[in-house]
């Protein structure tokens, strides 16, 4: 009888030594992957980009009329409103709100947001524009533009407001009346992004066509919008 209960009395020690070590593996594996999505963030920012500071998402906003994420780096880090966001696969979107400890992004997918981008394999430039859904929505783009199923879209650095050369996601609808883009970066998924620290400044004398882009060496071909009348 006394060897039956020392048996129970050790096999409920064991059961909970197992569920305490189950616990243990399963935060490592948390903070493994968090490792890795890390290293992949800063390793895929390219090297033109200077990172201010990368950040945990808190939460994202998924309301009918606001698309934002609330992150944990505020105006102690040095967070401007406008600076872009970025995550290790593209851009996400742009600093709307700047408090003490945290900020607010406005993100693609928003109907407000309009990012200036060109098509990488045709150079034509045009406008994606946010739907509140999965999608955004090419404007603008030329009438004499053919774009391609599969086709990599970028930030143009038109505008002043990103710089060229960012990820936004790829055609994946190009009839005429609806073309769509998915976003190289799903913001429901993340659990860090990082801020890029981005100066706006740019020399006029050096830029030409309708818009002028950030940086001369960063200058891109595009189609019927560097002409010079």
């Amino acid at each position: 009888f006394q060897s039956a209960t020392l048996l129970r009395k050790e096999n409920i020690r064991l059961k909970t030594e197992i569920r305490r070590l189950k616990l243990i593996e399963k935060k490592f594996g948390i903070i493994e992957s968090e490792l890795i999505e890390l290293n992949k963030l800063l390793n895929s920012t390219p090297k033109q980009f200077k990172i201010l500071i990368t950040g945990r998402v808190l939460n994202i906003s998924g309301g009918t009329f606001a698309k934002t994420m609330l992150i944990d780096a505020g105006l102690k880090d040095g967070i401007k409103i406008g600076q872009p966001v970025v995550s290790n696969e593209g851009l996400i979107g742009s600093i709307i709100n700047v408090g003490p400890n945290s900020s607010r992004v406005l993100l693609l997918i928003d109907i407000n947001s309009m990012i200036p981008i060109f098509l990488t394999q045709s150079g034509w430039p045009a406008i994606a524009q946010g739907q509140n859904g999965n999608y955004l929505k090419l404007r603008f783009l030329s009438s004499e533009a053919q774009p391609i199923i599969g086709e990599m879209i970028e930030t143009s650095g038109h505008g002043g407001k990103f710089p060229p050369g960012i990820s936004v996601g790829k055609v994946v609808n190009s009839s005429s009346n609806n073309l769509l883009v998915e976003l190289s970066s799903n913001p429901q998924k993340l659990r860090f992004v990082s801020i890029i620290e981005f100066n706006k400044s740019y020399n006029k004398n050096e830029s030409s066509g309708l818009a002028p882009l950030q940086n001369s060496k960063n200058f891109l071909d595009l189609r019927g919008f560097n002409t010079v009348n």
